[in-house]
Parts: C-alpha cells; sequence; structure tokens
C-alpha cells in the first residue's frame, strides 16, 4: 500500500499527520496537507518542542543536518521520527504529540545516527521491537525459510523472533501480526 492510498490524519478532525514523500516531510492539518515551509507555525512549534525534550535525538539531528538552525533540525526530526504513516495521528486533538513511530528508511541498518535519530517500534508504552525483530516483521508476508534466507539467520533465530514479536503485540496467528505490522506502516 502506497502512501497515496492511505487517508492520513488531519484531513478530518483535529489531529495531525506528518510523513514523508521521496525524503520531503509533509503534514496534513485541518483538512490540508501542506509541505514543510507551509506546515502551520502552530505544529512546527510542537514539533521542536518534542525534539527538543530530547538532546541526545537532537544532538543526532545536528550533526546529521550540519546544522544547529532549529528549523533545519525540525525538517528532519520529522522525517526521522514521524515520517510513517500509521493509523494514529502524530499529534493528537489536545494538542498532544504521541511517542514516534516506525519509519521506513533506506538507510535503517547503516544510519549512524539510528536509534537517536529515528525510533524503533513501540509497540506500547516502554515495549519496543527489537532491530532483529523488527526486520523479521517487515517481512511477514514471506514464509519463515525466505525470511531466513534474506536475513542470512537461521529458520530457528526467525522462529525465535516470531514468538518474541507475538508476544510483544499480543498477536495469536501470523494474520493478526500482518494486520497489526500493516497498521503500523511496517510491511
Amino acid at each position: 500500500m502506497t502512501v497515496i492510498e492511505r487517508l492520513p490524519a488531519g484531513l478530518f478532525g483535529k489531529g495531525t499527520e506528518s510523513f514523508n514523500i521521496e525524503n520531503e516531510p509533509y503534514t496534513s492539518f485541518r483538512g490540508t496537507v501542506t509541505d514543510f515551509e507551509n506546515t502551520p507555525e502552530c505544529r512546527i512549534e510542537l514539533y521542536t518542542s518534542h525534539m527538543k525534550s530530547d538532546p541526545r535525538g537532537e544532538k543526532a539531528m545536528e550533526k546529521m543536518t550540519g546544522s544547529k538552525n532549529d528549523r533545519v533540525k525540525v525538517r528532519q526530526w520529522m522525517m526521522c521520527r514521524f515520517g510513517g504513516l500509521d493509523n494514529t495521528p502524530d499529534i493528537d486533538g489536545d494538542d498532544r504529540i504521541q511517542e514516534a513511530e516506525y519509519v521506513p528508511c533506506s538507510k535503517r541498518g547503516t544510519c549512524p545516527f539510528e536509534g537517536a535519530g529515528c525510533c524503533t517500534v513501540e509497540v506500547y508504552k516502554g515495549v519496543f521491537l527489537s532491530k532483529a525483530e523488527l526486520a523479521v516483521a517487515r517481512l511477514l508476508l514471506d514464509q519463515d525459510k525466505i525470511i531466513a534466507d534474506r536475513l542470512h539467520i537461521s529458520p530457528e533465530t526467525v522462529k525465535t523472533h516470531m514468538i518474541n514479536i507475538r508476544r510483544k503485540t499480543g498477536s495469536l496467528s501470523r494474520a493478526q501480526l500482518v494486520h497489526w505490522a500493516t497498521n503500523k506502516g511496517i510491511i
């Protein structure tokens, strides 16, 4: 499913959703989708406040962008922390910013700022998928042996990761896992 096929928060109701298209951040707010330069200042201020509440993450943005300018850093922050589309608004109707979400990124696994600049998937408050579990979750539509081959791990390791993902998500079946991963924007 592509970004265009999903209806982001912010088109209806009071929520706000930010997302990336071709490495450019966009924001959906009050029925309008805008590029970064036209994102309402009230949304930029909320994302800036969120970034500043995480000194390690803000430092990663500074190093990543090569800039100390807050606007430059928050643009990258929005892409790294909130650039994925899921079924939860990034900023709710009461202007509370939600936890960062999983953002599909071509630099995953090689980015020196991974984990500081972006987030792994938070299943629920304080419970995250590990990088290895996330790699398996991204391939849930494949059979375990194919997952093992693609990730260069054993089928037993895939099985262990699947058990851990099921435990963390509360999913009993693979179909439930696929539904959960699709809603999170992982697959």
